[in-house]
């Protein structure tokens, strides 16, 4: 796909990438139909348990810690940058309170680099 063709024909089919793909891409952790860590919260398990914080299915991934979620656009944009596109700032602050109200509840370390 030649992504200086215009149009919007290459952003379509990168909507429409299957998760796992994209996991595999970025090399994250999978275990069936999840993986971890979290793009968002970096979480790499669920609190107190082994499992992997984020499920996936198709096109549509969601974190079980800070309730993250987003399609392969999103995943890969929080991966690289730390910011999704269908996130406006005023949500990123909810994620992130909900984010250190649930990781301080487990006594975990967060800093935000």
């Amino acid at each position: 796909m030649n992504l200086a063709s215009g149009g919007s024909a290459w952003l379509d089919a990168a909507r429409s990438l299957p998760v796992a793909e994209v996991v595999e891409k970025l090399s994250l952790v999978r275990r069936g139909s999840r993986f971890g860590p979290c793009p968002a919260c970096k979480a790499d398990r669920e609190n107190r348990s082994r499992r992997l914080p984020v499920g996936f299915s198709g096109s549509l991934w969601t974190c079980n810690v800070c309730r993250a979620h987003g399609g392969p656009i999103d995943l890969v944009a929080l991966s690289l940058t730390g910011r999704a596109e269908h996130l406006s700032p005023a949500e990123w602050e909810q994620v992130r309170d909900r984010k250190s109200t649930r990781l301080n509840s487990s006594h975990t370390v967060i800093s935000y680099a």
